[in-house]
């Protein structure tokens, strides 16, 4: 028999000559030991420890302690306790050997017969070694066990099994994170229940399927109540598992997939959208080549949808472009977007300028998949802009030469310089205004205003503007004055002449009254809407509805004065919102449209929206035109 290392045995014995004879009788054989002693009990622990000790070889009756008290210390503490103790002893009285074996003893030789203690000892040895493997297949199956445990209580995804009837009979404690149900709730109960009931019969037919074993894994998507009351979708995969010991049923992993539903059901919406939009619109794979164009693209360039999809975009591309242009587009585009013009060639050969804007497509998991880009001819648009720069080029030259007034003040009020391209404007003249400050120059109206003005400045740290009005050369003049601080104790003052702009506000002031007579005059109904609600009408547009008033008819919504849906089936308030939408963004719109008046009896107008802006706010002028007689010739 052959060990790799040398059995460590402590020899507890205070008789000197009889360790010799342990050490003699134990050397006899081809097997290594190595032998330390000990007879004082209070070290016994240390040394095991200390000598990483196999194995204890003690004598009964010791100075002041017994063998028992040694296999007593040995069992009850948790560091040694794996030590097996052989004792040895003259008493061969049987109460004597009884106790040392109820106290752990792994062997008990009587010293008359020490030639056994060597196989004892071997025997003890491999016991020792043997439970310690024992103990290291316990911990690791724990271990393993705990794992798995971990593993399905953390999963992404829903374990279930079910008997022959859905019967849930085990539950993955992962369905409270996902479904917000606790697994005692779920156990013993058929998930039928929380299932849509239009998803019923499909998800009866998946599970006959998997009973039936004619189910290779396809998953079922479904919609599920969640503990919250709202449904979520969920992807099951199932197996009949019903000869698999263990298990015996149907064994089903579900995910949730609602955010995977949105996602599609986004792109299903985005591609829609695209094809409606006006915009020539694209998307590329991440090999810049076509995989979607709508009809405006197809239009613009002239080729068909074929001969595009699968193509590079490199076809449409213009020689005349910078080489380092694509890069980076390329580039810039993978990162985040881009956006910028470029010079395109149509089918025909025609070069195009398009204003392109590319934006990332991603899938669910955030991948990037591809690049859409949206883009707008701008060709004519380019032509009148250059025409426009150059117009706008004269009319700054213009201003340039025409500065507005400039004055420099102490933070007392002092005027210290100035900068007029017509001196005949200015209320005094220079001599009698420099160094002077405000209250002994202007009137005192506008000399308290200004002053006030000028403290509020530096009071504040931050720009004053304010206006005024002033009488110059026997005239009423209007100015706008922008004073900011030029250093800490001075001020600098542009003066603008604005009497153009207030007498243009009080023409725009009358153009309003204008509006309003024929907003109010109208034989047309004329309404205005802003944020879905009427807060305007006309006398014709009250009397069309069949109200007594217009306080009625405000505040109201266009679905609030229609039937619940239109010709086309879709709900009234769907499609007025829509329409308001495609007015407010391309400025006007006009279509047709079912109205109810006051006794609920329907009406058929042709509605023109204009996007306008009053105060500030956009809204949408509504005027209906009675289409009833048109649609009873029609």
């Amino acid at each position: 028999m052959e060990f790799l290392n040398p059995i460590k045995i402590l020899l507890i014995e205070d008789d000197p000559d009889y360790l010799s004879i342990l050490e003699n009788e134990l050397n006899r054989t081809d097997i290594s030991f190595e032998y330390y002693c000990e007879s004082k009990f209070a070290k016994i622990k240390d040394t095991i420890l200390e000598k990483t000790i196999d194995l204890v070889i003690t004598d009964y009756k010791l100075d002041g302690y017994y063998a028992t008290d040694v296999l007593t210390l040995l069992k009850s503490d948790t560091e040694i306790s794996s030590i097996p103790g052989i004792v040895l002893s003259n008493y061969s009285d049987d109460e004597i050997i009884i106790n040392c074996m109820k106290k752990g003893a792994f062997d008990f030789i009587m010293k008359s017969k020490i030639s056994k203690l060597y196989f004892s000892v071997i025997e003890a040895y491999n016991a020792k070694n043997k439970e310690i493997d024992n103990k290291k297949i316990r911990k690791e199956l724990k271990r393993n066990e705990e794992r798995y445990r971990s593993l399905i209580q953390n999963l992404s995804d829903i374990i279930t099994v079910h008997d022959e009837n859905q019967t849930v009979k085990y539950v993955s404690a992962s369905v409270e994170r996902i479904l917000g149900y606790k697994p005692d709730e779920f156990m013993g109960i058929n998930p039928m229940q929380y299932i849509h009931p239009d998803d019923h019969k499909l998800m009866l037919n998946a599970f006959d399927e998997v009973i039936s074993k004619s189910n290779n894994g396809e998953p079922t998507r479904y919609r599920f109540k969640h503990a919250n009351g709202k449904w979520i979708y969920l992807e099951t995969i199932s197996s009949n598992l019903f000869d698999f010991d263990g298990i015996n049923g149907v064994l089903a992993t579900s995910r949730d997939v609602t955010d995977r539903v949105n996602y599609e059901e986004s792109l299903k919406l985005l591609s829609n959208a695209m094809m409606c939009i006006s915009e020539i619109a694209s998307i590329t794979d991440l090999n810049n080549k076509f995989t979607f164009v709508n009809q405006v693209f197809i239009d613009t360039y002239g080729y068909t949808r074929e001969e595009l999809i699968g193509q590079d975009v490199s076809m449409l591309w213009s020689h005349k472009n910078p080489q380092e242009l694509t890069q980076d587009i390329i580039k810039k585009s993978n990162e985040t977007y881009w956006s910028g013009e470029v010079l395109n060639v149509t089918k025909s050969g025609d070069e195009i300028l398009v204003y392109l804007n590319t934006a990332q497509v991603k899938n669910e998991k955030g991948e990037l998949i591809g690049l859409v880009g949206i883009g707008v001819d701008i060709t004519k648009k380019k032509a009148i802009e250059v025409e426009l720069r150059e117009s706008q080029e004269r009319t700054q030259a213009l201003l340039n030469a025409n500065p507005d007034i400039m004055f420099v003040f102490s933070r007392d009020g002092k005027f210290l310089d100035y900068r007029c391209p017509d001196e005949n404007i200015l209320i005094a003249k220079p001599d009698d205004f420099i160094n002077r400050r405000i209250d002994e120059v202007l009137p005192p109206e506008l000399a308290k205003l200004s002053s006030d003005k000028l403290n509020l400045l530096f009071e504040t740290n931050e720009t004053v503007v304010y206006e005024y009005e002033a009488v110059i050369n026997n005239e009423i003049q209007y100015f706008e004055n922008r004073i900011v601080k030029k250093g800490e104790n001075q001020a600098l003052c542009l003066i603008r002449n604005i009497s153009k702009k207030v007498i243009a506000e009080r023409n725009i002031a009358e153009k309003e009254q204008l509006f309003s007579k024929l907003f109010n005059e109208s034989t047309d109904p004329v309404l205005l809407l802003s944020d879905n609600e009427f807060i305007d009408c006309n006398i014709a547009a009250v009397q069309i509805l069949g109200y007594r008033s217009k306080e009625e008819v405000l505040s109201k919504s266009p679905w609030d004065l229609s039937p619940e849906y239109q010709p086309d089936a879709k709900k009234s308030a769907d499609k007025a919102k829509e329409m308001c939408s495609v007015a407010h963004n391309y400025g006007n719109h006009k279509f047709e449209w079912i109205h109810c008046n006051a006794d609920g009896i329907e009406f058929p107008v042709e509605v023109m929206l204009t996007s306008i802006v009053i105060n500030k706010k956009s809204m949408l002028y509504v005027v209906w035109r009675d289409i009833a007689d048109r649609k009873k010739a029609e």
